[in-house]
């Protein structure tokens, strides 16, 4: 497979758009959520989102068109696996999130780095900060 072809594009190349850009921009986030689909359902930190998608990572991987339904926090959203790459994934939404959903993941989903503390324990500090309302 050629280097630029479909099987080796990166996370939101376009391949609809003049120059294969996206049109709306990512905002990376840490955010824990899970990711359901009509026959299972899995634990998911998003990594990146924008008003038309979300790149996650997970411990079982979906596949790539499988109708999923993505809940985080009180926010549900609908939409289609674009790609599978690994324990990572990337879905478009079935309709763009608003400005103020996005606000929401971006404010929620800030990262620090704290050495020493285990991804599961980062993981919980982001729920209950999510719970208190931080």
């Amino acid at each position: 497979m050629k280097r630029g072809s479909k099987g080796n594009m990166a996370f939101g190349k376009r391949l609809d758009v003049p120059g294969g850009q996206r049109k709306a921009g990512r905002s990376a986030v840490r955010l824990s959520a899970s990711l359901q689909a009509l026959n299972c359902s899995r634990p998911v930190t998003l990594l990146d989102v924008s008003n038309t998608g979300a790149k996650m990572t997970m411990p079982e991987p979906m596949y790539r068109g499988q109708e999923v339904w993505l809940k985080v926090s009180d926010v549900q959203i609908f939409g289609i696996v674009r790609w599978v790459r690994g324990h990572n994934c990337g879905i478009v939404f079935d309709a763009p999130l608003s400005d103020r959903q996005l606000a929401t993941f971006q404010s929620r989903g800030r990262t620090v780095a704290m050495d020493g503390v285990s991804r599961e324990d980062q993981l919980g500090a982001e729920d209950w900060q999510a719970y208190a309302g931080f």
